[in-house]
């Protein structure tokens, strides 16, 4: 069998509810049918509508969760997190005053600063630490103190050191990367440092959200709907700005001889120099510790960055501007606070967490999971493997060897920490972050987040340092790398006393799903020139075709992963477990229950939070309906909505 690379150093995960090797039925298993059972609607055909007959009733008992799994994993993680630190580290025994803190004196500083404010949180506060300018208040928070006064109108003036693009820049730096200016920055080979500037991408606005964080300024009511119709026209005229620069494929070919737009390339001694604009809103978005000589700023999009550097800005303009960035800027922390600071700070120093839950909950029972996910994890890769090689798509024999070398190369990361837990990888990852304040969350929270930005550039090997954390598997296709986090090795995802039908049927149909990544469409064409025409080739065509026709979807490769992890996990079950597919805990026959259990992944109560994939219920229902496995487990009449007479494949 083909081999893959993989890191499996930190598979951690409770052992206070295994059952001795004897008693089948685990105490894990029995919670977990009890679940599946509970979150059924039996009064839906499952072949009519298998989300709802697997999912009606889950919101109902689920009330606390607003989305789903996702969540929830992370919710179980974090409260592990809390019960580390409270046990371990308790906030009387910490000497936070020290000096040149380490990696974990910083984590406890951090995570206690939020202890101590979490329940009188307030995102205005970081405005006190963040202005638009040294001696500059947000517009609208001086409007906001000049409320009760009698002027109709509020005038705003800057002051003489006030500069724009060093407020865009700065805020840049703590991650608000696409207004006016979008930065992509990388490393060649060489370990030259190149930031290309970049149009920003087109992007959507929530009205709702703006007025919430209007009205929570403090200005006068009256004043409120203006503020809000303020910075809607402001969002909606740049993002038209934008669009009149972006040009369509067709423009793409007929321009490609338009010297008025290549690319340009400076150093920043040059950029220093024919753009001072420019080189400010750098010199705060780029550390000086980043840079060296040779260092370089690229910048594309040429046209737009002349017509934005020869706009003349009247006042009244820049005021609605700042309100603007002042607005997008709060609605950002609020995002990451939406759950509360704990949740937020785990996610913004996740290593130096990582660390300590995996020292202090799970070190003496590594071994057991590492065998467990690893031997899982092969025979998902066997039966990929065996999918690939059947070769439904007419691949050329360069073009299957291909695919089989980067499933080679793929390596797998579990827990997402370093190779053997190096704690001198984690100390200098987060060197730059200075002493935190244990009194201080507010400038903690701004010192982390300015090295949230700067770490996806410094970013070890063998690590995700993804700016979002997620708590389910999740490939990374510039690494080649899936990370499992630890917090996924929970139920109702998984247990290492799960009957293997469980485990399979969620965590191993997630991991099938993120192999499909190592070659879906994205993966195959971006990366080898032999699979730059591959959507071109016909059979490719008429999968994608058939795939679009059953339900439109904008994310092609995520309905080809979930059609893949799901038929993968589904004849690792079946053919590793033959001799005793049937469960002993239940009569619900076994490939019923396998369906069911999957559908666990997909319950949620809110349809429309994910922009990445289409909808929970969507998804669920195109697995069952392209898997003739489940028409078989539910006795689906033949032309039932989920029993077609035809039924797409990819791979």
């Amino acid at each position: 069998m083909t081999s893959m690379r993989l890191q499996l150093n930190f598979i951690i995960l409770t052992l206070c509810c295994m059952q001795s090797s004897g008693d089948r039925i685990s105490l894990p298993t029995q919670k977990q049918l009890a679940t599946i059972l509970a979150s059924m609607d039996n009064s839906t055909d499952a072949c009519e509508d298998f989300y709802t007959h697997a999912c009606g009733n889950w919101a109902e008992q689920h009330a606390n969760e607003d989305y789903g799994i996702s969540n929830m994993m992370q919710t179980i993680y974090v409260n592990e997190i809390d019960d580390v630190m409270l046990k371990e580290y308790p906030m009387d025994q910490q000497q936070f005053w020290r000096a040149q803190q380490n990696v974990t004196e910083k984590a406890l500083a951090y995570y206690y600063s939020c202890f101590r404010i979490k329940d009188s949180l307030n995102e205005f506060k970081f405005l006190d630490l963040v202005k638009p300018g040294p001696r500059d208040e947000w517009p609208l928070l001086e409007e906001a103190k000049l409320r009760r006064k009698a002027a109709n109108r509020f005038t705003w003036t800057p002051t003489e050191n006030f500069n724009l693009f060093a407020l865009v820049g700065e805020l840049n730096g703590y991650g608000i990367n696409n207004e006016l200016i979008k930065t992509i920055s990388l490393y060649l080979e060489n370990g030259t440092l190149v930031t290309i500037l970049a149009k920003p991408d087109l992007a959507g606005i929530d009205v709702d959200e703006i007025k919430v964080v209007v009205e929570e300024s403090g200005v006068r009511k009256i004043a409120v709907n203006r503020l809000v119709r303020e910075i809607q026209q402001t969002h909606d005229y740049w993002q038209a700005v934008y669009k009149n620069f972006t040009k369509t494929e067709k423009q793409e070919t007929e321009d490609g001889e338009d010297d008025d737009d290549d690319d340009l390339t400076f150093s920043y001694e040059e950029l220093q120099k024919d753009s001072p604009r420019l080189y400010a809103f750098i010199s705060k978005a780029i550390p000086l510790q980043l840079r060296d000589e040779a260092s370089v700023v690229g910048l594309t999009d040429v046209k737009y960055f002349k017509s934005l550097l020869a706009k003349q800005w009247q006042q009244e303009e820049v005021r609605k501007l700042c309100n603007y960035l002042m607005v997008k800027f709060v609605l950002s922390l609020k995002r990451a606070h939406g759950y509360g600071c704990n949740i937020s700070v785990v996610n913004h120093m996740p290593f130096a967490f990582h660390a300590l839950y995996y020292q202090h909950r799970f070190l003496p029972y590594a071994s057991d999971f590492n065998r467990d996910i690893n031997a899982m994890t092969r025979k998902i890769f066997k039966y990929i493997m065996e999918i690939i090689n059947e070769n439904h798509l007419k691949m050329t024999a360069k073009q299957l060897r291909t695919m089989r070398k980067r499933f080679q190369q793929m390596s797998i990361n579990l827990g997402n920490l370093p190779t053997d837990m190096n704690y001198e990888i984690l100390e200098k990852l987060y060197s730059d972050i200075p002493d935190l304040d244990v009194n201080n969350y507010y400038e903690n929270h701004l010192k982390v987040k300015r090295h949230n930005v700067l770490e996806q550039l410094a970013c070890p090997s063998n690590l995700s340092c993804r700016d979002d954390p997620d708590h389910i598997p999740y490939y990374e296709r510039l690494s080649n790398m899936m990370t499992i986090p630890f917090g996924t090795l929970k139920p109702p995802m998984y247990d290492i006393s799960f009957d293997p039908l469980l485990s399979l049927s969620t965590l191993g149909t997630i991991l099938g799903h993120e192999l499909a990544h190592v070659v879906d469409t994205t993966t195959l064409s971006m990366s080898y020139p032999i699979f730059e025409q591959v959507l071109q080739q016909p059979e490719v065509g008429q999968a994608m075709a058939c795939m679009q026709g059953q339900h439109p979807t904008s994310t092609i490769d995520e309905r080809i992963a979930d059609l893949l992890g799901a038929r993968v996990a589904f004849q690792t079950y079946k053919r590793e477990y033959s001799l005793r597919l049937q469960p002993q805990f239940t009569s619900i026959p076994w490939n019923r229950l396998f369906f069911l259990n999957l559908a666990q992944f997909f319950c949620t109560k809110n349809q429309d939070f994910d922009n990445e994939h289409d909808s929970s219920l969507i998804r669920l229902n195109q697995i069952a309906m392209n898997l003739k496995e489940f028409s078989e487990a539910f006795q689906c009449p033949l032309g039932s909505k989920l029993n077609p007479e035809r039924r797409c494949r990819f791979y």
